[in-house]
């Protein structure tokens, strides 16, 4: 049976609308839980109010009408407890089918539009041939990974990509059978293009075994345009990738024609994808692409600055800190954070982005998201760190000219605000000329109290590191319950925050473990889980829970004002 192409297009906005009720769904069971025990602690001070009570009717001489209007109350207060109850766990359930579901349906639309990688090279053999053929060269190609699989347009948006690579490879890089002779080389040129899946994203290599890149036509080609020449190398190969730039003097019909390697930059970025450049003198030349599977989701970590929501995708993510002023310096103008990897260029992301967001003046400790695009890297400031989560983006269109490439879309949120997803590659690209200083207000701190972070998820463990260290408090973190408790007995904490699920010892026997030990059996814990139901959280508690955060409603506020409330009102950080 054949299906039309544009059909595989129909179940997915249906898909995305699923996906968004389910997130919003996912939301209720927690202050629905919130509900039920607020309803149970009314009731149990309304039995309490009425035994109280009754004794002073007595006294009073009230009617026999009176004190059963009483009880009655009593008996309201505890029925709407246990239907509060019945609520919450009716509401766990419903959460838990429609995220089921949410997840089957996303995945039958994934799987229905899922192609062979073969087919995006399909034209490439006759290519090649006939390039050859028109050059006087020998080449051979081959094709790794034709059964690798991804979303149909991930793959269409990669073939004229593909095609104009494979031309420069044959024209460019392949040299002709005397001169491969003449360096010891087999007479056969060979163009390999491979796929392979690095996680959830796809890897595209298109590699020749030619002469590599010509450094001093590109440094010419730079000169011929009015660009500075940069002494970078790898600066030098970016300009190739500009409009225009080409190692060529004069166009051909075969490949450059005027544009360079533009197409395949722009055809990467709409991919919200990245591409790098291997090239060694008289070995050849490797163009390494790496984009998602699938441009229907995008994991992303939401962000606030100036009161606005935005999305950075996860895959542009290099690390995120927590800064404060002596690991700033100036450099010829510039700001930069040192860290172990090297020093990073900083800049606040409500300048890079531009009005109405305004950068406040901070407060002697930044957070910040750490982008990356190919080799280039750049600290961005942000108010708040919000949550990593999946989001259905779509394009922002008739823009115009208030178009940012910063901006590469936008997605709704389960809440129903609007955050704007932005673009690592774009980011870098409008920070490049923000004259933009970081100002940091010092300020004294108060012994910062230490707080343990257990979870063997970086993003969750990095995440809640950063939230608490921005409140000003010390922070240590482990990988497991295991790592805790020993960490726990050699530095000590005044609070222990702990996922739940963790391989070696999870968060319900760290917590019976602090609370059978006569050194820590006071410390404070937090379980912070995705587990929702009643059962799990009333087993939190059994296991000597403080407090028990639910992760689908995590808010940074809550959670500080949990730890601050245990730790206790002189105790904050």
């Amino acid at each position: 049976m054949w299906v039309r192409v544009a059909k595989l297009d129909d179940p997915l906005p249906a898909g995305v609308e699923v996906m968004l009720a389910g997130g919003a769904a996912a939301t209720l069971p927690a202050p629905a839980a919130e509900l039920a025990q607020r309803a149970h602690r009314i009731a149990g001070r309304a039995r309490r109010a009425v035994g109280r009570l009754r004794k002073v009717l007595d006294e009073s001489g009230a009617t026999e009408a009176d004190r059963r209007l009483l009880t009655e109350l009593a008996e309201e207060a505890t029925a709407l407890a246990g239907l509060a109850q019945q609520g919450a766990m009716s509401s766990t359930r419903s959460s838990g089918m429609s995220a089921r579901a949410t997840d089957e349906l996303m995945e039958s639309v994934r799987r229905l539009r899922l192609r062979p990688f073969e087919e995006a090279v399909e034209a490439l053999p006759r290519v090649v041939r006939d390039l050859a053929s028109e050059t006087g060269k020998q080449v051979d190609l081959r094709v790794i990974g034709g059964a690798v699989e991804a979303d149909r347009s991930v793959l269409d948006g990669l073939r004229e990509a593909l095609l104009h690579l494979v031309r420069n490879a044959v024209d460019h890089g392949i040299e002709t059978k005397e001169q491969r002779l003449r360096a010891g080389k087999p007479a056969n040129g060979t163009v390999t293009v491979g796929a392979s899946l690095q996680g959830q994203r796809l890897r595209v290599v298109v590699r020749d075994d030619g002469s590599g890149l010509d450094l001093a036509a590109a440094a010419e080609a730079a000169r011929r345009h009015g660009r500075q020449v940069p002494d970078d190398q790898q600066a030098l190969v970016r300009l190739l990738f500009e409009s225009g730039v080409s190692t060529r003097e004069s166009t051909t019909e075969i490949s450059g024609r005027g544009v360079g390697l533009d197409i395949v930059r722009t055809a990467t970025q709409r991919l919200r994808g990245t591409v790098q450049v291997d090239s060694r003198p008289g070995e050849g030349t490797a163009f390494i692409i790496e984009t998602p599977l699938t441009l229907a989701t995008q994991r992303a970590l939401l962000v606030e600055v100036s009161g606005q929501i935005l999305a950075v995708p996860t895959s542009g993510i290099d690390e995120l800190r927590l800064f404060d002023a002596a690991a700033l310096r100036e450099v010829e103008g510039r700001t930069l954070l040192s860290l172990p990897s090297g020093s990073v260029p900083v800049a606040s992301m409500a300048s890079v982005l531009g009005p109405p967001l305004v950068a406040p003046e901070a407060d002697g400790r930044l957070a910040t998201v750490i982008v990356s695009y190919e080799s280039r890297r750049l600290a961005l400031t942000v108010d708040r760190l919000l949550e990593e989560t999946e989001l259905v983006v779509r394009p922002i269109d008739n823009a115009g000219g208030a178009a940012s490439p910063a901006i590469a879309g936008a997605a709704l949120l389960p809440t129903g605000r609007i955050a704007l997803v932005l673009s690592a590659f774009g980011l870098l690209e409008r920070a490049s000329g923000v004259e933009d200083r970081i100002r940091v207000r010092a300020t004294k701190h108060a012994p910062a109290r230490r707080v343990l972070v257990v979870d063997d998820s970086i993003t969750t463990r990095t995440l809640e590191q950063s939230v608490l260290q921005a409140a000003g408090f010390e922070v240590l973190t482990a990988v497991d319950g295991q790592s805790a408790w020993e960490m726990l007995q050699q530095h000590g904490a005044d609070l222990v925050l702990s996922d739940v699920e963790m391989p070696r010892m999870d968060g319900y026997e760290l917590c019976e473990a602090i609370r059978a030990s006569a050194r820590f059996a006071s410390t404070p814990v937090v379980l912070v889980t995705s587990l929702e139901s009643p059962e799990q959280r009333q087993r939190g508690l059994e296991a000597g829970a403080d407090a028990y955060v639910v992760k689908s409603s995590f808010d940074q506020d809550d959670l500080l004002d949990t730890v601050r409330q245990l730790l206790g009102r002189g105790a904050s950080a």
